[in-house]
């Protein structure tokens, strides 16, 4: 009986270091990553790493009363400015044109590029924009408009494209499985073949080896006057085809669905070196069923990867739970994923940025 109560603890404290090596090792670097000088914060912001500091701009937020207390959102065209190593965010004395938030965004060589989204009452925008340094200032350039309106996209840049996946085109947030291309140099938006699968919004992409690749999202299921949020585990990569410099449509192909949900997370996913897309939290499909805001348990906080070359999940860890956030954008510096703002719980916001090395997962 004594050995068997000693095996018993032996493999209880193995499982248990197994479980605290398996943690994810995260850093809130208040140093590098200060809090944006906002005091509620703000979700779906476009940012981007830009000479190794970080440029955020737009968002949303509930800035008097909570949704279900009556509280209206408010969009915003502000624009915070972090510089490399910098200890403050610097609010630039340039806006947005628009008040917006809820689309995509990717870092260029001078800026951030910055692409759809939303505005005031969820009007879907069609705006393409570059907010670049410019003589010593930053100055914001219109580029030529997507060929439709877009929200709740998903999207990745590769080289001198910046490929934008399903989202919502109309104002009621209907989904769709639109796939597009800006071709960054000729200033051009290419169509491409559709998303396979479900129609969605809030899904998450990646890009790794010349390839794009999507995951999750939610499609939108209505019976009667009921609409459900359905979260879905469906992958797939697309595989360009390029002619003489140009895109020219590609490939899809499904990948191995992903063991839960990771919708509305960060994006672009960060990519580590050893070839994994990185899932620092995500809506599934239990918490999404939670209408009541004062009993919410809380964001997904599982962290997963994704391994490309074995088209294979595993998960790695977990964040703490206050800490957990979606409908943001990640800035990827160096070995650091940091993740911007965020929505927290239903409505609320963060004003702090979460940093994570993706090479210790």
């Amino acid at each position: 009986m004594k050995t068997v109560l000693k095996l018993a603890i032996v493999m209880t404290l193995l499982v248990q270091e197994a479980q605290v090596k398996s943690q994810v090792k995260i850093t809130l670097d208040s140093e590098h990553y200060p809090s944006i000088p906002d005091k509620i914060g703000f979700a779906a912001m476009y940012a981007a790493e830009v000479k190794g500091g970080i440029l955020a701009a737009g968002g949303a937020n509930f800035p008097d009363k909570m949704p279900w207390e009556g509280g209206v959102k408010r969009w915003h065209n502000t624009i915070y400015s972090l510089e490399k190593n910098g200890k403050v965010w610097k609010e630039l004395s340039l806006k947005l044109p628009i008040e917006m938030a809820y689309g995509i965004s990717a870092s260029l060589k001078e800026g951030l590029l910055v692409c759809g989204g939303n505005t005031t009452d969820n009007k879907p925008l069609s705006s393409t924009l570059r907010i670049i340094h410019k003589n010593g200032t930053y100055v914001c350039e219109q580029l030529r408009d997507m060929p439709f309106t877009l929200a709740n996209m998903s999207g990745a840049k590769m080289g001198d494209w910046m490929f934008v996946a399903t989202g919502s085109k109309t104002q009621d947030g209907t989904p769709s499985n639109v796939f597009l291309a800006y071709d960054i140099k000729r200033d051009i938006w290419i169509n491409l073949p559709d998303v396979p699968g479900p129609a969605r919004i809030n899904a998450v992409s990646a890009v790794f080896d010349g390839r794009f690749y999507i995951f999750s999202g939610i499609a939108i299921e209505k019976e009667g006057a009921v609409t459900k949020r359905i979260i879905l585990s469906d992958a797939y990569c697309f595989e360009p085809r390029v002619k003489e410099g140009r895109l020219a449509g590609g490939v899809w192909r499904q990948l191995s669905s992903s063991p839960i949900g990771v919708a509305a997370g960060p994006v672009q996913a960060p990519v580590n070196r050893k070839g994994e897309v990185v899932f620092l939290g995500g809506l599934d499909h239990n918490t999404a069923q939670h209408a009541d805001p004062k009993t919410h348990p809380g964001f997904l906080n599982d962290v997963y990867v994704y391994k490309i070359a074995k088209d294979s999940w595993k998960k790695v860890g977990v964040l703490p739970k206050k800490e957990m956030r979606l409908t943001l954008p990640v800035v990827q510096i160096g070995k650091k994923a940091v993740l911007i703002n965020g929505e927290i719980g239903p409505g609320v916001r963060t004003n702090t940025n979460l940093a994570v090395d993706i090479e210790k997962l």
